[in-house]
């Protein structure tokens, strides 16, 4: 089996897919499968970079140079190759859907939450014309999708798609080691930390007015991330309104070398999202042993099960409510939930791990396929 990642972007300022899907390459390959990755140039890649040096990955100019790339590698010939393209929307996703068809090589797709219910009504008519005009057809062809939670799951079926859907979720690279969560000076605040991308999927203004509304004296809130579409002003506008707005502060973009530290610095994590297919950032801070809050939007309710967070529907009146709860807990009741969440996402998320699933789950449709 081979199998050829096509990425529609590694800006990995962009989102999940430009960190998720070449970790998950890189993994794959370490645990044995050829595996091919084709992208588009860009400035701001660093998650799996090291698969474009490797025999037959490629980093293209564009788009054009990309399509005669891929189109050269599915003439090759050869059995047992795949193509796997994450996302709903791009023309090259419709461009990899066709390109399987006339040459016969099974197609994984892979929404990452673009069918979700907030993701769809999102620019609704303009979604609406793509997926009649040439993503229906693209996705719903394929010869399997690879959800990454349950909740995703649930979703390309009410899309319409009948044939095999397996779930595997996405790794976390955790660092060699973890930072110790650093000693708070007599009278510092405590920290809660929101760490995303700053777009209106997010919640971050829920997040902003229930901390206005419900947050101690004693608690500050840190907000860090790179702005996505201008977001960030009227986040920054929503916080200037608040009655502690002089404990709210934007920390601008987090490098990856950064961000662990800044987790350690956490008290709470919060993630307020309308959509999400994964949140990495939810299993970053647990790992780093920070209690997290995130919404039924993101598939963490085993948090729940496992003590170590709050999954609660979006809103800020839910958000308010909860943060009360959280920052009245003593710091050793917080501490025990971190311990428990760390334990946990550090046993079953990393990438090796979720790279022999993914290719397990990849063998078992092989086999089914030829019986």
């Amino acid at each position: 089996m081979e199998i050829a990642f096509v990425l529609t972007t590694v800006e990995t300022e962009l989102g999940g897919i430009a960190r998720s899907v070449p970790a998950l390459a890189a993994a794959a390959a370490r645990a044995g499968v050829p595996v091919r990755v084709f992208a588009v140039e860009a400035p701001r890649m660093t998650v799996g970079s090291e698969l474009f040096a490797g025999e037959g990955s490629r980093l293209c100019r564009d788009r054009t140079e990309l399509r005669a790339v891929l189109s050269r590698w599915a003439s090759g010939g050869g059995a047992g190759r795949v193509l796997y393209h994450a996302g709903v929307w791009d023309p090259l996703n419709h461009f990899v859907a066709r390109l399987g068809r006339r040459r016969g090589i099974p197609v994984i797709a892979s929404p990452r939450s673009m069918l979700d219910p907030w993701a769809l009504q999102h620019r609704r008519w303009k979604k609406r014309a793509a997926w009649w005009l040439y993503a229906r057809r693209g996705f719903l062809g394929a010869a399997a999708v690879h959800a990454t939670a349950d909740l995703e799951a649930r979703h390309v079926r009410a899309a319409g798609y009948t044939g095999p859907v397996f779930v595997v979720p996405n790794g976390i690279e955790f660092p060699p080691e973890i930072p110790r969560r650093p000693d708070r000076p007599p009278g510092a605040p405590r920290r809660i930390l929101f760490l995303s991308r700053i777009h209106e999927k997010k919640g971050l203004p829920d997040l902003i007015a229930a901390f206005g509304r419900a947050a101690p004296r004693t608690w500050e809130l840190v907000v860090a991330g790179n702005d996505d579409g201008g977001h960030e002003a009227v986040c920054r506008a929503l916080a200037a309104e608040q009655s502690n707005a002089a404990r709210i502060r934007f920390h601008g973009p987090v490098a990856d070398a950064d961000k662990w530290a800044l987790y350690a610095s956490a008290d709470l994590f919060v993630l307020p999202s309308y959509s999400e297919n994964f949140g990495l950032v939810v299993g970053e801070a647990l790992a780093a042993g920070v209690p997290v809050i995130t919404t039924t939007a993101a598939p963490w309710d085993d948090m729940l099960r496992r003590g170590c967070g709050w999954w609660i529907p979006p809103g800020p009146d839910p958000l308010a409510a909860v943060l009360r709860e959280a920052c009245a807990l003593s710091v050793a009741d917080r501490a025990a939930m971190g311990r428990r969440g760390a334990h946990w996402v550090r046993s079953v998320f990393g990438w090796d791990g979720v790279a022999r699933q993914f290719v397990g789950a990849l063998s078992n449709l092989r086999e089914k396929s030829a019986t």
